[in-house]
């Protein structure tokens, strides 16, 4: 990606309307609690709401049914007290809960929201990340890593945030030495760790910065004459849609070219940002067994960076609080392998039954790439987390149903571009049967 377009479309054509790229991405499902946000000014009559011409596209033009702003007001203060309560739970002094809320209802008078405490703020990213189901176990809210950057609100310093984020959340190799071209880091160090990064909240009248992408990593896709796809299958029409915002792919397309972030502040088109090469943290595929696996040239990212969600804690909404979870090798296998990914199943497959002569086998190559994401990644030191049967999988998405009603919680916006559910994002949906 050339260094003319770093930071922000240099392009001298202006990028489309936010709503004419949702148009062609696709309709985005509307879900429920930060649409319902009204988007009224300062303390005044309701005349100061937004008209409907320049607001954020999918973001309410009329005040809540029932009472405007007050209405609005009894609904934070709830879900402030409701938050509250849980994170003041097991202290010995009751009167430390009822003047938090009593401030808590003074400053929501006044400006129509209010201002967490740094604790208040790492127990909600905490509470919000566990009952999303995304939690590494035994993580306490203490052992999170919460970067605190409320009051990071425009794009390119959220931007920066963001390449921080990726940063923190790998601690680094103990040696610079040795880091392949590709940007891959040596066979040592990477341990992942977990990180929410907290930017500025939406505040009455004025939305703050929103990452489109739905995750902070993420492969181009791009389609050839007669349906190839070179890179990653999921993210044609992404690719494309950043196409139309003005992003340009490289001369030499390739399998691994990194997404920039689509992000957007107060109404704005998208500006697009490239993710520093040394923010990404890849491991290189080798396999315990197989000499001509490297040939296949194959890597993937050390943590799963997620951003299409919004974190809401106690009736405030961070719209970007990305946040990174641990991958299973399972998991990149499948999303290397499959048709609908990087289709590098077949091809694994077809060069193993060469090398041993012998008929390819149904669920060979699958099995292999497995093999070697797990291999790979302990010699690099990078985690993954285990396989984990029908019954998990359930209760995590229970949990995740549950939680996404919870007074911490990370829900799906309608807002974003790029925001369907997808690998790694949790949707507002209806229990699961």
């Amino acid at each position: 990606m050339s260094a003319s377009h770093r930071n922000s479309v240099s392009s001298p054509h202006r990028p489309p309307s936010v709503a004419a790229s949702r148009a062609a991405v696709g309709a985005v499902v509307r879900l429920d609690h930060p649409a319902d946000r009204p988007r009224a000014g300062d303390r005044g009559s309701p005349s100061q709401v937004t008209p409907s011409g320049g607001a954020f596209p999918g973001r309410p033009r009329r005040l809540l049914d029932g009472g405007g702003e007050a209405a609005r007001d009894e609904r934070v203060v709830a879900e402030a007290v409701a938050f509250l309560r849980l994170h003041h739970a097991g202290q010995t002094d009751p009167s430390a809960l009822s003047s938090r809320v009593d401030q808590v209802r003074r400053e929501v008078a006044r400006t129509g929201t209010y201002t967490h405490t740094g604790e208040e703020l790492r127990f909600g990213a905490w509470l919000a990340l566990r009952e999303s189901g995304h939690c590494p176990p035994g993580v306490g809210w203490r052992d999170l890593v919460v970067r605190d950057l409320r009051v990071v609100r425009d794009p390119a310093g959220v931007a920066a945030g963001c390449a921080d984020h990726l940063r923190t959340a790998v601690v680094p190799p103990s040696s610079p030495a040795g880091r392949a071209g590709a940007g891959a880091p040596p066979p040592s160090g990477g341990q992942v760790r977990p990180v929410v990064t907290v930017f500025g909240p939406d505040l009455p009248g004025e939305p703050a910065a929103r990452v489109h992408n739905l995750e902070l990593v993420g492969y181009a896709g791009y389609e050839r004459s007669g349906g190839a796809v070179v890179g990653d299958a999921r993210h044609v029409g992404i690719t494309r849609s950043l196409g139309g915002l003005g992003w340009r792919r490289p001369l030499r397309p390739g399998r691994f070219d990194q997404l920039p972030l689509a992000i957007a502040s107060g109404g704005a088109s998208p500006m697009l940002f490239d993710v520093p090469r040394d923010a990404v943290y890849e491991v290189p595929l080798e396999h315990p067994e197989c000499d001509w696996f490297p040939e296949l040239g194959l890597r993937w990212h050390a943590t799963r960076a997620v951003t299409g969600l919004a974190l809401r804690v106690g009736g405030v909404v961070y719209p970007a609080a990305p946040f990174n979870t641990p991958y299973g090798a399972w998991e990149i296998a499948a999303r290397l392998g499959a048709a609908a990914g990087f289709g590098a199943e077949a091809e694994v497959a077809s060069r193993w039954a060469r090398e041993v002569d012998a008929a390819p086998e149904p669920g060979r190559g699958l099995e292999e790439l497995e093999r070697a994401v797990g291999h790979s990644f302990a010699a690099a030191g990078v985690g993954l987390v285990g396989r984990v049967g029908p019954a998990e999988r359930r209760c995590s998405r229970l949990r995740a149903w549950r939680g996404s009603r919870g007074p911490a919680c990370f829900v799906v916006e309608p807002d974003r571009l790029f925001a369907l559910p997808g690998p790694g994002t949790v949707s507002v949906a209806p229990a699961p049967g």
